[in-house]
């Protein structure tokens, strides 16, 4: 599913709510301002509005957050791919499905040009198929099934399980699941692997990201106030006209 259909998707899916939700704050204006001789229609006829005004909003804030994601090397935030750094110039990448994933050093060019990964599994500082992992800085330490990046079996068996120095772009593979184990204990603790999923959601979205969230809560906010001070006053004159 490409970016371009998810917005086609999204658009049609806002479209038809927004065209219930008007009808439904209209009627509910409606039904509260009944009475009230002056203002009514405009009112009703806003109510109508808001939620296709609401629906453009969020496609607006979508994009500049998109943008905000972008400049900080993460995935735009919707679509079929996921990318976020982990550990210094590593990063994460996952496509259409979030169990498996590619580990990769974006400053390596021999890895990564023109914005896509291009490396292969011989190289040292990419690993493909990865589908758990403990971070543990400076190192990765996971498990992994390459041949799944390729032929996408159900449940693949991890085969790979390797340790990665992100200082120096070493990967060290090992034979076994105890093997890294061990390695683990030596390098602070018990192995603690995660799904790849759940690493992704630890890296992705962070304090700074509350930045654009705020931003775009207060247009919203103070909007409310204001529609519901001038409904309350169209409220007041239905009191006084009865």
């Amino acid at each position: 599913m490409g970016p371009l259909f998810v917005l086609l998707l999204w658009a049609f899916v806002g479209g038809i709510l927004s065209l219930i939700g008007g009808l439904v704050l209209a009627g509910l204006v409606a039904m509260l301002t009944r009475g009230v001789e002056s203002g009514r229609k405009r009112a009703m006829f806003i109510a109508g509005c808001l939620p296709a005004i609401g629906c453009g909003y969020l496609f607006v804030c979508l994009i500049i957050f998109s943008a905000w994601s972008l400049a900080r090397g993460r995935d735009m935030g919707w679509g079929d791919s996921w990318d976020t750094p982990i550990l210094g110039s590593y990063h994460m990448e996952m496509i259409d499905l979030m169990d498996t994933a590619i580990i990769y050093n974006k400053a390596d060019p021999s890895v990564y040009q023109d914005g896509q990964v291009r490396g292969s599994q011989n190289d040292q500082d990419i690993v493909f198929g990865v589908r758990r992992l403990d971070v543990r800085p400076p190192l990765l330490l996971g498990a992994a099934s390459p041949d799944s990046w390729v032929d996408h079996p159900a449940n693949p068996p991890e085969t790979l399980f390797f340790i990665l120095d992100t200082r120096t772009g070493k990967r060290t593979d090992e034979a076994s699941l105890d093997a890294l184990q061990a390695d683990a204990i030596q390098f602070g603790g018990p192995l603690k692997l995660e799904p790849v999923s759940t690493v992704y959601g630890h890296y992705r979205y962070g304090k700074a990201d509350l930045i654009p969230g705020i931003a775009f809560a207060i247009p919203p906010i103070i909007a409310l106030f204001f529609l519901t001070r001038a409904l309350l006053r169209l409220r007041a004159t239905r009191i006084e006209t009865a």
